[in-house]
C-alpha cells in the first residue's frame, strides 16, 4: 500500500525494484526499533548453510546451525544487521544496496565489514562453526 499511494513520488534516480526495497526496508528499520526481539529474517528457503546430504542427523545440524546464526544475526546493531541481510542473504550489489539503505556505498560498505566482523566473533564460540 506504501507503494502505491507514493508512486507519485517515484523520480526514477533508481530501479523500480530498488525504490520498492527502499520502503520494505524503511517499514523493517521501523519495526526492529519498536519491537527488537522479534526476528525479522526467514532464511529457512534462502540458507547457504543448507548441506545437500542426506540424513536426520544432518538435517538437526543444518537446523542448529541456522538457529546459531540468527541468533547471531539478531544480536547485531539494525545498520550492520541491513547491511549483511541486504548483501549477503539478498545477494545485492553494493551500489544498489547502499541505495536501498540509503548511505554511501563507503557508508554501506563499512557496515557490512562491521557486520560479517561481529557475526565471525559471535559464530567462532558455537561448536556449530566449522564441522
Amino acid at each position: 500500500m506504501r507503494a502505491f499511494r507514493g508512486l507519485g513520488n517515484f523520480r526514477g534516480n533508481a530501479g523500480f525494484g530498488t525504490w520498492i526495497f527502499r520502503i520494505v526496508h524503511n517499514l523493517w528499520v521501523d519495526s526492529l526499533r519498536r519491537r527488537p526481539a522479534i526476528d525479522q529474517v526467514c532464511l529457512e528457503s534462502q540458507s547457504n548453510l543448507a548441506d545437500p546430504s542426506p540424513g536426520p542427523e544432518k538435517a538437526m545440524l543444518r537446523q542448529e546451525r541456522l538457529a546459531a546464526f540468527l541468533a547471531a544475526l539478531r544480536r547485531l546493531g539494525p545498520d550492520a544487521r541491513a547491511a549483511v541481510v541486504l548483501r549477503d542473504i539478498h545477494g545485492f550489489a553494493y551500489e544498489e544496496a547502499s541505495s536501498v539503505a540509503g548511505v554511501p556505498v563507503g557508508t554501506f560498505k563499512f557496515r557490512l565489514h562491521r557486520g560479517r566482523a561481529e557475526l565471525r566473533a559471535l559464530l567462532r564460540g558455537s561448536a556449530l562453526v566449522g564441522e
